[in-house]
């Protein structure tokens, strides 16, 4: 488990109809992976908390893929 304040340590203000991009990695021990979880945040408007689910995704070693 990850936790702590901020994506990569930045809080973005994620804006209607906009979007936020950031790259991260993940040093795995075995050739195949997946990572999911949840983002807190925070609404502006009012302050209210809700959890962002990040469905489960796949990480593969791009030597097992077959192009």
């Amino acid at each position: 488990m990850v936790a702590g304040d901020g994506v990569i340590e930045v809080q973005p203000i994620l804006i209607t109809g906009l979007s936020y991009q950031y790259a991260s990695g993940c040093n795995l021990t075995t050739l195949m992976g997946k990572m999911h979880g949840i983002y807190l945040m925070k609404r502006e408007i009012d302050a209210k908390l809700f959890n962002a689910k990040i469905p489960a995704f796949l990480m593969i070693d791009p030597y097992k893929l077959n192009y």
